[in-house]
């Protein structure tokens, strides 16, 4: 069984562009990991649909 999902930006924007990210949550709560690549493309203040 796979105790760690790692997410790459793609994704997580798709469920950010909707609004969306409580699904992500209820099925993967406290097994998700942000690499900081991604942490920091998702950080970027210029793109509107992350906040």
């Amino acid at each position: 069984m796979i105790n760690d999902l790692f997410f790459d930006t793609d994704c997580l924007s798709a469920f950010l562009w909707v609004n969306d990210t409580n699904i992500l949550h209820e099925l993967y709560g406290g097994r998700i990991v942000l690499p900081e690549p991604v942490y920091q493309e998702l950080s970027n203040p210029s793109i509107p649909h992350i906040k």
